[in-house]
């Protein structure tokens, strides 16, 4: 594989990660939303979407 091939694939990679932490923050937001009110404060919240990412796509 060139040089290039290899650039672009490590750009597609990243994009893909990028994109499937975007579904993860989203999907913790609408559950929050859906939930209502919560105890949890937003580092609390970011760690879960993060773990949540970690576990769906690793």
């Amino acid at each position: 594989m060139s040089e290039t091939e290899q650039n672009t694939t490590a750009h597609n990679n990243q994009k893909n990660d990028d994109l499937q932490e975007i579904e993860a923050i989203r999907a913790a937001l609408i559950a929050g939303e859906q939930s209502g009110v919560s105890n949890h404060n937003v580092h609390q919240i970011w760690e879960q979407a993060k773990q949540k990412m970690n576990t769906k796509y690793r």
